[in-house]
């Protein structure tokens, strides 16, 4: 646990160095008309992984076995198919994932709260790894890879061969999972999420899920400016008495799930 101590003592210095007057981003907005476009909008990043690679702000959206697309209905799909390489590729090669980052800057203050809202549906058969998570402001480095620890809170849903299968309600610090709650919804429907963030001092904020109107989970955590981070990857968690470990998993049905009009708006804080 001592990663995960250090990076709480690196975000409560941090958070130290807020400003009283930190002027938050306007209200954004995202309905999926068309593909997003890195830096022409709430996005910086439309990233996929696959064959060691990382296809930085992918224009197609289209990369090795995954993908983002937009349906019929407006909606972005993001998935897998079957990967026909990864019984022959290394150890390193064989992780596969689609994640978009973006709405950076919003962080809750003494006169503002943070409200993001999303609806989200994970369509059955679906074996890998998906959700919905706030993080700090650039963990993702230019390239693509992490260029800081894996600081989570949201929502996420793991298929069934995962040690945490089902829809969870997450509080990850340093990669290590602190909470993770059980969420009673039907994850095979639309759902309406929604996350709220409220400053309680200088150091820390209270981050709020709410699904379907029903706030399911709340967590204290350190204050950042916050973005977030959607993503399909084909991750095979086991956990035991040493701890977790993380594996790739590759089936011939096909994977997505749909994520549709997001918004992050400020709220007056009482």
């Amino acid at each position: 646990m001592e990663a995960v101590y250090a990076e709480i003592t690196r975000l409560e210095s941090a958070a130290a160095e807020i400003p009283a007057n930190y002027k938050n981003p306007h209200p954004a907005s995202e309905n999926f008309a068309k593909l997003p476009v890195p830096d022409k909008g709430p996005w910086q990043y439309l990233n996929i992984n696959g064959g060691g690679l990382v296809s930085v702000n992918d224009k197609d959206g289209v990369f090795h076995n995954s993908s983002a697309t937009i349906t019929q209905k407006k909606q972005l799909q993001l998935g897998q198919v079957f990967d026909a390489e990864f019984a022959t590729e290394q150890p390193e090669q064989l992780y596969n994932n689609v994640y978009l980052v973006g709405f950076g800057g919003y962080v809750p203050t003494q006169k503002q709260d943070v409200v993001i809202a999303f609806r989200m549906k994970v369509n059955e058969g679906f074996y890998g790894s998906t959700g919905f998570f706030i993080e700090p402001q650039n963990t993702f480095a230019p390239d693509g890879n992490f260029q800081l620890p894996a600081d989570w809170f949201g929502i996420s849903y793991s298929g069934p061969e995962n040690y945490n299968a089902g829809l969870i309600c997450s509080y990850i610090i340093s990669w290590v999972p602190l909470d993770q709650q059980p969420v009673a919804a039907d994850p095979f429907q639309w759902n309406d999420y929604k996350i709220t963030l409220r400053m309680l001092d200088q150091t820390y904020m209270e981050a709020a899920l709410a699904v379907n109107g029903e706030q399911v989970c709340s967590q204290q955590m350190p204050r950042f400016p916050v973005e977030v981070q959607i993503w399909s990857d084909n991750y095979l968690l086991t956990a035991d008495e040493t701890g977790i470990t993380i594996g790739f998993n590759n089936q011939e049905t096909p994977q997505s799930v749909l994520f549709d009009d997001i918004s992050v708006n400020l709220k007056k804080s009482k």
